[in-house]
């Protein structure tokens, strides 16, 4: 009779020692997905800020261009590879993301209306008072009837006589 009664025991103990392994492993999935489900949040809100601060800083460099007291002014804006589109309609700034909303901003400066998708840098460029967005690098502007002398020019092939080094070229 002893010998039975060590077999309860035994299947007892086993049966105890499954449903708290069982019940362990439900409380360790339930924290984890807790964790990822957290984890997810603040991914997403870091992103979420980090799309904010792009639209920001971008509306910040078309402001400092604008207010250049020159009149042929470029800047260029890293975007730091980002996959978006970039557009502005009637001063109002808007970059859309593949998988989040779309931040926009309002511009006081007069901007012509751009389209940029995924440019890896974004030209601003002041001309006569209104800015210009265009994809990729600035091909600087050349105006040989301001005062300003516009390194650009070599670029076009046109010496601007406000330029030293303009008098002794050969073009």
């Amino acid at each position: 009779m002893a010998a039975h009664c060590r077999m309860r025991r035994k299947g007892a103990s086993v049966t105890v020692e499954s449903v708290l392994f069982i019940g362990g492993l439900i409380a360790s999935i339930l924290f984890f997905a807790s964790f990822y489900n957290l984890a997810i949040y603040q991914i997403g809100n870091v992103f979420a800020t980090s799309e904010r601060e792009f639209a920001g800083e971008l509306k910040s460099k078309i402001s400092m261009v604008y207010l250049s007291k020159q009149d042929n002014v470029e800047y260029i804006f890293d975007t730091s590879a980002r996959t978006y589109r970039l557009t502005v309609d009637e001063r109002r700034l808007s970059i859309k993301y593949p998988t989040r909303d779309a931040v926009s901003v309002l511009l006081s400066q007069d901007v012509r209306d751009a389209d940029i998708e995924n440019s890896k840098v974004i030209c601003i460029r002041k001309t006569e008072g209104i800015i210009e967005l265009k994809r990729g690098t600035c091909m600087r502007t050349c105006n040989i009837n301001d005062d300003v002398c516009d390194k650009g020019c070599r670029l076009f092939d046109v010496c601007d006589p406000k330029c030293k080094d303009c008098e002794d070229s050969d073009f």
